[in-house]
């Protein structure tokens, strides 16, 4: 296979994992709003859906780090050990190098987009944990600390916690 043929299909290759990256920046905007809205059946198809694409972008990647090996041991003479794209665009030489580095532009623009967008759902789903533990506690009344008559110095008292089932038949 010549190094067109191979640049070629490095580039539909990229061009692939950037729409899947593009549908799972989409889905993680979608998540933020089903988080916030507390819609687990809507929840669980979107974290289904990120799953399949999550396999599909694993299986483009192994056959896009095979084909780098391959271009860079056709052109060095032996296989560069994870060379990046921009790397490769060198390699390709023009205009294929200049589409390799824009598919880099835009890759990498996408996947920060996706860490920004990640990072504020896991906090909101930090505070929904926390408003469970908090709700939990109030109903079994872990939450609770005595007001009055305790005892001093902030020392707990040692009693057990109540259970939130009643264990008697």
């Amino acid at each position: 296979m010549s190094m067109v043929d191979e640049v070629s299909i490095l580039t539909a290759i990229l061009t692939e994992e950037l729409g899947h990256y593009q549908q799972l920046l989409g889905l993680a905007r979608t998540k933020g709003g089903l988080l916030g809205g507390r819609d687990l059946p809507g929840l669980q198809r979107v974290v289904a859906e990120e799953e399949r694409l999550i396999a599909e972008i694993e299986s483009l990647e192994q056959r896009r780090v095979q084909l780098t090996e391959m271009i860079t041991a056709s052109r060095t003479g032996s296989p560069l050990p994870n060379p990046t794209l921009l790397a490769l665009g060198e390699l390709a030489g023009e205009p294929r190098g200049s589409a390799l580095r824009d598919l880099h532009t835009r890759i990498t623009g996408v996947l920060n987009e996706l860490k920004g967008i990640n990072s504020l759902n896991n906090m909101l789903i930090e505070r929904s944990l926390a408003f469970v533990e908090f709700s939990l506690g109030a109903l079994t009344g872990q939450n609770a600390e005595p007001s009055t008559y305790g005892p001093s110095s902030g020392q707990k008292e040692d009693r057990p916690a109540p259970s939130l089932f009643d264990l008697k038949a």
